[in-house]
């Protein structure tokens, strides 16, 4: 596997992680959408996640304060944890 500096990061741009509005803390931990770096790569153009609407919260569930499925909380569509 590649390092996500080098080739595989062609084509993304680093956008604040939604989760923890880029900061890389969540409550006094580590943020799990971005492991703490507040950024993530995304594929551009840079699109926000249509499940959450780029807030990184899951709509759907019954539960508060859960990651979006789809986005994994980062809040953007095709985002990666770098």
């Amino acid at each position: 596997m590649q390092h996500l500096g080098q080739s595989l990061s062609f084509g993304y741009a680093r956008e604040s992680c939604a989760w923890c509005d880029g900061s890389g803390d969540n409550l006094g931990s580590i943020c799990a959408a971005c492991d703490g770096k507040g950024k993530v790569l995304v594929r551009q153009p840079a699109k926000k996640c249509p499940m959450c609407g780029g807030d990184g919260k899951n709509a759907a569930s019954l539960f508060l304060g859960q990651l979006c499925v789809l986005c994994g909380g980062r809040g953007w569509a095709l985002a990666l944890k770098e």
